[in-house]
């Protein structure tokens, strides 16, 4: 899976400053079942 991880990085470094970290897991994991159905 090259796409993702290239992609999560690059999202988790410009929402990182204003989301929590429980924000930014609920994010990965969303975006994990979107890619998933």
């Amino acid at each position: 899976m090259p796409e993702e991880s290239s992609v999560i990085p690059s999202y988790l470094e410009l929402n990182k400053t204003k989301l929590t970290p429980t924000e930014v897991i609920d994010a990965e994991d969303e975006q994990q079942a979107e890619d998933s159905n």
